[in-house]
């Protein structure tokens, strides 16, 4: 019989609201919803046990012999490490459609504490816009949660009015899987299935081609996915439908100019920065640091080797297998994602091969070491490097080490990268220009292509002594520095203090005196800095992050004087994300005319894998009747 009690009672503790509990359900994923069942389940028996008053013997022992697994798939909540998984509750009745970030924002203000996570409950894109939209929310502590689910329940939002209840924390996905694979022949099988051509699928899922084959490829796939990308911007901006035919009429059928894609010089061990994770090697069962076979959450812990790929340089490798040496050696283990025990965390490897200088950072997890007990750690990796004959081989040019504790305690940061021997920066040089690269720094993983890719950005911009190049997201600066030679002036924009401190660091270095770089989120100064630009000829450079650019970037970029970016991104669903705001038709929020793509130039900086960059000229859709 259904509960139908209120769902919130004694400050907001749920004990039933059957009702209530199935309308949650049915919005809930396949994996969300067995989570909440296991958890129920798991509580239910808590809640028996403690009305019979103590554990129970005979059948209950039984069931809970059976319940063996489940009980693994909790494990992590119970182990006396801070998750904020135990102090999770589920609100529903927000509009069909919300932003995650704006709602965290708007629930930290209005509960005025600081929330831990905010996951969407429905992660499917195309979910029905009359279905109300929820979210997962965890805190830090058991109060702050109770408090929560008081103010929420009843709470309007955007007209809609909220309903808030306790969830369950979601069962461990790897502990999931393993429970239905117990018979040692599926385990075998899962060993045996774990072999370097798999890593090789996984990892570089071109590798059976040719080069020339892989960029016949892309080129395939490239001119699928334009018309993917085109047939949503005519979605959002029907009135640009009879110019993008006219385009098809004059490109064999594609909406916009697509030019051949542009090779890699340098297609093997090409990778200047890799991360290297600890694990099992599924055959030998040695300690190895690689590439993982799969997600943690699909049931996959064992790493495999890195040594037959491509892709990574053989300094690199060379430094992993000394690395794995040591670590066979150590006192110390390599940390253990299913148990979350173990030391030695990760080894993160930069090359700059122009300088033949590499840089290694060693993540490493404390646990319950005391203070003396890791100074004695890094002493002995610092000894090791700059003094065995062993490390010395390794030739690291700079040497890091990362406390990379499990969870940080509420309010905690991370620890600060330390570093244990030689320079803080190792140096590469482009374009006849010296970049130093810090450990956190973001650099194009292909060196060598950088070179086609400034040149192919370059070409779009049409750059001219009287351009003011606005490097938006511009990082420590390259691609702005590299082409401040061939314009007026550079103004970067970018978030990361750090990143902004680097790019002013390697213009002075390079005596760039054309160039400025400014810290703040884009669409917070960039309308402020293009009022600064001294030249009118104004052309935006757009290298956001996979998540695209924020909606008032957009609006801003629309409402200015702009009338040519070069956007970059590494795949369709980016640009995709990022083109949202700047394709749209003209309205009240969005008053000059959309910006269209005309012109696309892929770039293959990624060779053996299906990924290219995307170099792609928008322009004002009301300038394109003169221009094409």
């Amino acid at each position: 019989m259904a509960d139908t009690s209120s769902p919130v009672e004694e400050g907001g503790a749920t004990h039933g609201g059957g009702d209530l509990k199935r309308k949650l359900d049915e919005t809930l994923t396949p994996g969300e919803r067995e989570g909440n069942e296991l958890g129920e389940k798991k509580i239910k028996e808590e809640e028996e046990k403690v009305e019979s008053g103590g554990d129970g013997g005979g059948e209950g022992a039984k069931q809970q012999s059976e319940e063996k697994g489940d009980d693994a798939c909790f494990a992590y909540s119970k182990r006396g490490d801070f998750t904020s998984e135990v102090f999770k509750i589920i609100v529903k009745g927000l509009p069909a459609f919300f932003g995650i970030g704006e709602v965290r924002k708007h629930f930290e203000v209005f509960l005025n504490v600081r929330v831990c996570k905010v996951i969407p409950v429905n992660r499917n894109p195309h979910r029905s816009r009359s279905k109300p939209g929820g979210v997962f929310v965890t805190f830090y502590d058991e109060a702050t949660r109770q408090m929560a689910l008081e103010k929420l329940n009843g709470y309007r939002y955007k007209g809609q009015v909220l309903t808030a209840v306790k969830a369950n924390a979601m069962p461990d996905p790897f502990m999931v899987k393993m429970s239905r694979e117990k018979s040692a022949e599926e385990l075998k099988l899962q060993e045996e299935t774990c072999t370097e051509e798999k890593l090789k699928d996984i990892t570089i899922p071109l590798w059976k081609m040719t080069y020339d084959e892989q960029l016949e490829f892309k080129m395939t796939e490239i001119k699928q996915q334009i018309n993917e990308m085109v047939a949503g911007i005519e979605r959002n901006a029907p009135n640009l439908r009879s110019w993008f035919a006219a385009q098809r009429a004059k490109n064999d059928g594609l909406p916009v100019i697509l030019e051949p894609i542009r090779r890699c010089e340098k297609p093997e061990g090409y990778r200047n920065k890799c991360e290297f994770s600890p694990g099992l090697h599924p055959q030998t069962k040695e300690k190895t640091f690689g590439f993982r076979f799969g997600k943690y959450s699909e049931g996959s812990v064992y790493v495999g080797s890195v040594h037959n790929l491509v892709q990574v340089p053989d300094r690199m490798k060379t430094m992993v297998r000394l690395f794995e040496e040591y670590v066979r050696e150590s006192r110390y283990d390599i940390f253990d994602v299913v148990t979350q025990r173990g030391y030695w965390k990760l080894i993160m490897c930069r090359y700059a091969e122009t300088e033949d200088e590499l840089m290694v950072k060693i993540g490493f997890d404390p646990q319950d070491l005391k203070s003396e007990e890791l100074d004695q750690v890094r002493a002995e990796l610092k000894d090791y490097f700059e003094n065995s004959e062993k490390g010395k081989s390794a030739r690291a040019t700079s040497v890091f080490f990362h406390l990379m504790p499990r969870r940080l305690p509420p309010g905690g940061t991370n620890p600060t990268v330390e570093l244990l021997s030689g320079k803080p920066t190792i140096s590469q040089r482009m374009f006849n220009l010296t970049f130093d690269i810090s450990p956190g720094a973001f650099f194009q993983v292909n060196t060598a292509a950088c070179h086609t890719l400034y040149d192919t950005v370059a070409d779009l911009a049409s750059l001219t002594s009287d351009t003011t190049l606005l490097d938006i997201c511009s990082g420590v600066g390259t691609i702005g520095l590299c082409l401040a030679s061939r314009c007026g002036e550079v103004i970067g924009v970018e978030s990361s203090e750090d990143a902004v401190s680097d790019a002013a660091l390697n213009a002075r270095r390079n005596n760039i005196e054309n160039a400025t770089f400014h810290c703040g989120r884009a669409e917070h100064i960039t309308s402020a800095l293009l009022n600064k630009a001294t030249h009118s000829n104004i052309v935006a450079v757009l290298d956001p992050p996979r998540a695209g650019i924020h909606h008032r970037l957009a609006a801003t970029m629309r409402n200015s004087n702009l009338d040519r970016i070069v956007y970059l991104a590494c795949d369709t669903k980016s640009v995709m994300q990022g083109f949202n705001g700047l394709t749209y038709a003209a309205s009240k929020k969005f008053a000059k005319s959309p910006f269209v793509p005309v012109r696309i130039v892929p770039v293959d900086m990624f060779p053996y894998t299906k990924q290219v960059e995307w170099v792609i000229l928008m322009q004002r859709f009301e300038t394109l009747l003169t221009d094409y």
